[in-house]
Parts: structure tokens; C-alpha cells; sequence
């Protein structure tokens, strides 16, 4: 109710006015207080009343505070809305935090976490506007052009100040903003930001070379476990853009794979949010390791087809040429024959198994 009054307290309303409002032929709340408001201000206001009355039942899947995370806003509701989109609609499809870990981290407040830094945090929300119709994640109001700008502008902010620190919370909060760029269609400039996390995710030790600043035996399980899952989010994306835009992919395959074939049960369920008020959907298992190890399966076998296409087939004749791509051609068929079942789609399929086919 607090958002209804502040949008009403923004005009010259007064509470008599409030008594010719009647809802004759189905009109309804929102309609009639339109009807109220100057013609300017019904157009400004139209989107945020909207979305006022439908936040009023929106319940967040992940309750989050927004301090000491953001200085954009202090709306736990708001950060909550957007970090429960992420989680919703991004992260199944391209995982480069560790969903559990993070969350656990950021209820807690702690400006300390290696895992969990008002930079993540800023990139992660820049990236959930992409998904949100909610009026306050415009930075200029009515103008859907500059949605997320603030919290973009505020993780951009936050990067320089770390003046290239190499840390596992910079290298993922580095891929997420590629992406933010890359849904804005800022092909150049997202390829840009990926080759600094490439950069720093190598000096950290991810990838199998080079390897120059931290040794990856040293780190405890759940480090190597969460660089794993960032380093081959940073894999998939390297690859793919490299490719969309005609670049050397430049960049050796990860360490390790996080999870082993007897760890891919997370206890993590899946439900649309936000959720309408006339369709119930029951929770269903989010298959989230499921899905990223048959996504690095099939990145395995993409990454192959670059290798050759793009790097060795200038220098091979063309029977051998043609050996070589039925391998891969075959090794891309086993994948697809062997989709374990539970990634098989069914009547309702949640969103990264549509992705991953």
C-alpha cells in the first residue's frame, strides 16, 4: 500500500475527490483513480499504478536485503523482486554463482563475503531488469530505454574502484554485465567486458592455462567447486560470442566440472515468478546440475567444431577433413541420444530444459 500512496501523494488529488469515484460497469480501482488524475499525470503515473497494485501480491521467491548491497535503493521488496527474477529466469540457463551459496551470503549482510559483494549484487540486479515490468526499475521514469541503467551505472561504479582486483566475486560479477550488454544488443562492448573476466578468471587459476595467480589445489572444495561452476558459465559465453562475432575464442577448457555423475541432485525447485493470481503452478525440481552438465557436454563438442573450422582445417586435406567432421558430427548425435531422461521434455517443462534442446 506504501507505493499507492507515494504515487498519489505526486499529484494534486484531494480525499473529496475520492467520493465520486463509483465502479459502475466493471470499472475498476486503478481505472477510477486514473480517471482522477490530469491528463499528464495519468500517462506518467499509468505504468506505476499498474504495477502498485499488482506488487501488493507479489511475494518474492527469495527475500534479500538491499543494504549494504546497492546505494540505488534501500526497497528490501524491490531487491528482493529482482534477485528472485534472476534466479527465476537467467541463472537456470547461464549459472556462474552458485544459487544457495550466494543467497546464504547476501541475507547475511556480511561486506566480507568472498562470495557475495555489492558488485555481484549491483551486476545481478542490472541484470534482472531485463525481466521485470516493475515502473521503479527505470533509472529516467516512462522511459523503458533506461531500465536497470541505475543499478548498471552503479556496478560499473563499483568495478573501477576495484582497480582489476582478481577475485572470484569481480570475474562473476564481470560475465554477468557481458550479458546485461549482450541483451542490449552492445555486441562490441560485451565482448569487451567478457575478455576482462576471461583475463582475471585465468590469473585465478580456473582454466587449464595459464594459470598464474592462485594454485587450485590450495583452494577448500566449495571454492573449487563455485570457480568450476563460474568458469565454465565464462566458457559457454566465450564461445558462443566468439563465434557470433567472428573471434578467436582464445581460451583452454576449466579445470574440472563441479559436479560429479552421483552430484546432481541440488534440492533446488523451479516456479514461475512472478506468479499469477489465476494459475497455479506447483514447484518442480529445477535440474540445475542436470542441465549445466549436459551443457558442458554439448559445449565440448561445439568447441571442437570451432577448433577445427576456424583453426585446422586450413591445414588439413580434405578426406582428412571430412574423417574429422563425421567424428564430431557423431559425437554431437551420441549427445542427444544419450539426454538422460529426466531432461526429456514433458507436458510442462521448466524454462532451462527448452533451452538446453
Amino acid at each position: 500500500m506504501g507505493r499507492i500512496v507515494t504515487v498519489l501523494a505526486d499529484t494534486s488529488i484531494s480525499l473529496d475527490d475520492f467520493s465520486s469515484i463509483n465502479l459502475d460497469n466493471n470499472q475498476s480501482v486503478e481505472s477510477a483513480i486514473q480517471s482522477l488524475l490530469p491528463p499528464s499525470a495519468s500517462c506518467s503515473t499509468n505504468t506505476c499504478s499498474r504495477i502498485t497494485l499488482e506488487s501488493l501480491v507479489d511475494i518474492p521467491l527469495f527475500q534479500v536485503p538491499a543494504k549494504p548491497w546497492t546505494n540505488v535503493t534501500d526497497d528490501d521488496n524491490l531487491v528482493s523482486h529482482l534477485v528472485s527474477l534472476y534466479f527465476t529466469w537467467d541463472h537456470p540457463c547461464w549459472q556462474l554463482v552458485d544459487q544457495k551459496v550466494f543467497l546464504l551470503h547476501m541475507k547475511t549482510g556480511d561486506l566480507g563475503s568472498q562470495y557475495c559483494t555489492p558488485f555481484l549484487v549491483n551486476s545481478i540486479l542490472a541484470m534482472a531488469n531485463v525481466y521485470s515490468d516493475a515502473s521503479d526499475v527505470l533509472a529516467i521514469p516512462g522511459n523503458v530505454g533506461y531500465c536497470g541503467l541505475h543499478f548498471y551505472i552503479e556496478a560499473d561504479r563499483l568495478w573501477r574502484a576495484e582497480e582489476g582486483t582478481i577475485s572470484l566475486a569481480n570475474i562473476q560479477g564481470l560475465a554477468i554485465m557481458c550479458h546485461v550488454l549482450k541483451c542490449q544488443g552492445k555486441n562490441g562492448a560485451s565482448w569487451l567486458m567478457l575478455r576482462q573476466a576471461v583475463q582475471l578468471a585465468q590469473d585465478f587459476g580456473m582454466f587449464q592455462g595459464p594459470r598464474l595467480h592462485a594454485n587450485w589445489k590450495e583452494m577448500d572444495a566449495d571454492m573449487q567447486r563455485i570457480c568450476a561452476i563460474t568458469a565454465w558459465g565464462i566458457f559457454i559465453m566465450n564461445l558462443d560470442l566468439s563465434m557470433e562475432l567472428h573471434k578467436d575464442a582464445n581460451l583452454e577448457p576449466p579445470m574440472c566440472r563441479p559436479h560429479t555423475s552421483g552430484d546432481l541432485n541440488d534440492d533446488i525447485s523451479w516456479i514461475p515468478y512472478p506468479r499469477s493470481n489465476q494459475i497455479e503452478y506447483a514447484n518442480k525440481p529445477g535440474l540445475l546440475r542436470h542441465v549445466a552438465t549436459e551443457l558442458f557436454n554439448l559445449t565440448e563438442v561445439t568447441a571442437a567444431i570451432q577448433q577445427l573450422f576456424f583453426m585446422n582445417a586450413c591445414h588439413m586435406d580434405v578426406n582428412d577433413l571430412w574423417t574429422r567432421t563425421n567424428e564430431i558430427f557423431s559425437r554431437l548425435q551420441e549427445w542427444r541420444q544419450n539426454m538422460p531422461d529426466i531432461l526429456k521434455t514433458d507436458d510442462y517443462p521448466v524454462p532451462q530444459v527448452l533451452f538446453l534442446q
